[in-house]
């Protein structure tokens, strides 16, 4: 008896025409019967035990591959476009594949994986990625800010600016198109808030969820030292014309899932937090008012973490702060507070 293929020589999900390079139509036919590849919808298929260790992001780009096969004149775009192109999912959730389509009407179905959108797509609004049809990366932020809540948009804008694949003038070009295009305002409102030194969805989400309840931008990843120049921390977010520090603070920070070592013990991880609390100890030393919050709490009651600002805002004197600071991409420090 032969034995059975080696299934790992295919991608956890994997379109039946990509299986038929590897494996022969008994051999796929076999694989399907005895479980060892389950079906996820027509022509694509999943190896279930490698699929279940997938993000979701890898997995809807698996989902989106196989769905854009079939859909000929097809581009991925809005949040597949954004999750091919590398940037952020939308929080805890499993997007629809969305495409974008030329030459027809729109015909998703209710409660479909698939959502179609029909409108206009120049050849400059489009590019390729892995093999992948997409949206350019300034068409994919703009669809973004059209149709995902402002912090998930600000999070996949910011992302693609810190990565340089686009320009200002690309949402320009992009922005001309859009004329009268449904939830343009969504669009104008985002554009403003948009600032690449933000280092992950945390911050974005954040800066957004702040605006809305009336909180003003900060300046992000601020480098703070005493005035002797020892170096005390680089802060998430710094208020410079109210004194006040914000510190986006997610799980991951003590648990060690950005820890070189990766060392998860439960004395890592206490280290970690003793030390988080000296640091914001010797923050507080200097002068600065301190607002912390995690990503509960940022998206389930922004107002309060508003609140709290204002109150910190009020209770701050910057005359009493003495510290030196370092702009992200500033050669040096400057006493505080920083030249704008």
């Amino acid at each position: 008896m032969r034995p059975p293929p080696d299934l790992t020589a295919l991608p956890p999900l994997v379109t039946r025409e990509r299986a038929l390079r590897t494996l022969t139509r008994h051999q796929l036919d076999g694989a399907l019967a005895s479980g060892r590849l389950g079906r996820v919808r027509r022509g694509l298929y999943d190896d279930p035990g490698r699929c279940a260790r997938l993000t979701t992001p890898a997995r809807h780009v698996g989902l989106a591959e196989a769905v854009q096969a079939s859909e000929t004149g097809a581009v991925l775009s809005h949040v597949s476009a954004a999750l091919v192109w590398g940037l952020p999912n939308p929080r805890w959730t499993t997007p629809r594949i969305q495409l974008t389509v030329t030459g027809r009407a729109r015909t998703s179905r209710a409660g479909s994986a698939v959502l179609l959108h029909r409108a206009a797509l120049p050849h400059r609004h489009r590019a390729v990625v892995d093999g992948l049809c997409v949206t350019s990366p300034a068409r994919t932020v703009l669809d973004c800010f059209r149709t995902l809540p402002l912090g998930d948009a600000l999070a996949v804008a910011d992302a693609a600016f810190r990565r340089e694949l686009l320009e200002a003038v690309h949402l320009e070009d992009a922005l001309e198109l859009m004329h009268r295009w449904p939830q343009l305002e969504r669009v104008h409102r985002g554009i403003p808030l948009i600032d690449p030194r933000r280092e992950n969805w945390l911050e974005s989400f954040s800066a957004a969820a702040l605006a809305t309840h009336g909180v003003p931008l900060a300046t992000p990843q601020v480098a703070v030292y005493d005035l002797d120049g020892t170096f005390v921390a680089r802060v998430d977010a710094l208020w410079q014309e109210h004194g006040v520090i914000g510190e986006a603070d997610g799980a991951g920070k003590y648990l060690g899932d950005f820890d070189e070592a990766g060392d998860r013990s439960p004395e890592a991880v206490a280290r970690r937090v003793i030390a988080a609390g000296v640091r914001e100890s010797r923050l507080r030393d200097l002068g600065f008012g301190v607002v912390r919050w995690d990503p509960r709490e940022i998206t389930t009651n922004p107002a309060r973490v508003a609140r709290r600002f204002h109150a910190t805002a009020a209770a701050t004197d910057r005359s009493r702060i003495r510290a030196l600071v370092r702009l992200e991409g500033s050669p040096a420090a400057t006493s505080y507070p920083p030249a704008r």
